[in-house]
């Protein structure tokens, strides 16, 4: 199994594409300076990782996510879960009215089944 991760520092703000076969190795590297790059932006926090069959699957993406494309895909993945400042409803920015912090009435729940 092949993962590829996404860590962004707690310090700027800056986001690390990666891939790995040991993520825990591989973190541990992260934490004790072995990159140049992660090693001058810590602390790092892991944000996102999906696991790949073979190397080559999990090499194209990591690929991808580092194109212009990959990283306004991350954008707005990474949009869409962070909460709005300020806010305590649990609301995040540009979220429709279909999430409004609330519970909605049981008629208003829509059962596909």
């Amino acid at each position: 199994m092949f993962t590829v991760y996404v860590l962004r520092s707690e310090k700027n703000g800056k986001r690390y594409v990666g891939l790995a076969s040991d993520l825990r190795r591989r973190r541990a590297e992260h934490r004790r300076g072995i990159s140049r790059f992660t090693s001058q932006n810590q602390p790092w926090d892991p944000v996102y990782f999906e696991e790949h069959s073979s190397k080559k699957e999990a090499r194209a993406r990591e690929i991808f996510l580092k194109t212009g494309q990959g990283r306004k895909y991350l954008d707005r993945l990474f949009s869409v879960t962070r909460t709005a400042p300020g806010s305590s409803n649990g609301r995040t920015p540009g979220s429709g009215p279909g999430n409004l912090g609330s519970s909605p009435s049981p008629g208003a729940v829509r059962e596909d089944r």
